[in-house]
């Protein structure tokens, strides 16, 4: 990602490592780490300033496409910061999804198409306008992508069904993370960033009756006091268990005083961590109970490397 709007490019990482880049006109093209090959992607209604993105599978997809290809997934789009929008409109460039899919019932083979879709329910409450910018705290995938969960933050919590695109508000809670939440279903557990204290933690989003709570935290770095966070650290999903936190951070200088600080360098410090799941009684690190019995989670440390952009005013904003 650059330093200027103009040469703003977005990454959105898909299943089957693919990731979909995106320029500030809205156009794209896909890559796919395996093959290495290049697929045009159609260009998005309107470009997303500060975008978050949810890869899902898509309902209607077997294990392989018409033409040849692998398991495809959809990946939907939404800006973070949203805007009000009229109480008429159905669909809205706030929000839009890449699928791949037969364009119409006379053709064979599928491609991508990029569809407008309804915005969250409260762009759309005019009492709720005075509030505005929202801002989306937390998202995460349910029910194996039936579903996807939005937090807005001091506002509630929303999910959208990824057939029908109709969503229901959930609850006037948010979910207990910062960023996207991320599935384990080795743990049948949900993972992400804690919104209390910024530490790894864990919750069971299974049943969303509630507000979820956290069932363990994990403190993965100890942090020179000279090193600040300058934005929210990140959470990459590995598999089974393991994880990258990945956590974006300063280095500073005081002279005198602190009024006079400095910023030195930014810099990504990446972690590697690993959870397991262990029977009561084990020498574990979180308690946490499931259904009719109790379980325990113990995460295990692996390396820490810090990287540091190749110019003095650069920044590393994102991992995947």
């Amino acid at each position: 990602m650059c330093g200027s709007t103009s040469d703003l490019m977005h990454f959105f990482p898909m299943a089957d490592r693919r990731v979909v880049c995106v320029d500030q006109s809205g156009r794209g093209i896909l890559l796919e780490a395996d093959t290495g090959n290049v697929v045009m992607m159609p260009p998005l209604h309107k470009f997303k300033l500060m975008p978050i993105s949810l890869s899902v599978p898509s309902p209607d997809f077997g294990d392989h496409d018409l033409d040849g290809g692998i398991r495809s997934s959809g990946l939907f789009v939404m800006e973070r910061i949203l805007r009000p929008e009229p109480s008429g409109m159905e669909q809205t460039h706030q929000f839009e999804a890449f699928v791949h899919r037969r364009p119409g019932s006379t053709f064979f083979s599928k491609s991508w198409q990029c569809q407008l879709l309804p915005s969250l329910p409260c762009a759309h409450t005019t009492k709720q306008w005075h509030s505005f910018p929202q801002i989306i705290s937390s998202y995460d995938v349910l029910n194996g992508g039936s579903e996807i969960c939005v937090s807005v933050q001091g506002l509630g919590t929303y999910c959208l069904n990824t057939t029908s695109h109709t969503w229901t508000e959930v609850g006037k809670w948010t979910l207990p993370f910062n960023g996207k939440a991320e599935y384990v279903p080795e743990l049948k557990l949900w993972f992400g960033i804690s919104a209390r204290d910024q530490t790894l933690a864990a919750a069971d989003l299974s049943a969303m009756d509630s507000q979820p709570q956290l069932l363990g935290r994990w403190k993965e770095l100890d942090l020179p006091e000279e090193w600040k966070e300058c934005k929210g650290s990140q959470l990459i999903n590995l598999g089974s268990g393991k994880f990258c936190v990945a956590r974006f951070l300063r280095t500073t200088t005081t002279k005198g005083d602190i009024s006079d600080e400095l910023i030195d360098h930014n810099l990504a410090v990446l972690t590697g961590v690993e959870v397991a799941l262990h029977a009561q009684g084990s020498n574990a690190n979180a308690n946490a109970s499931k259904g009719s019995g109790r379980v325990e989670l113990k995460f295990s440390n692996h390396k820490s490397r810090c990287y540091k952009p190749n110019s003095s005013n650069g920044t590393i904003s994102s991992v995947f």
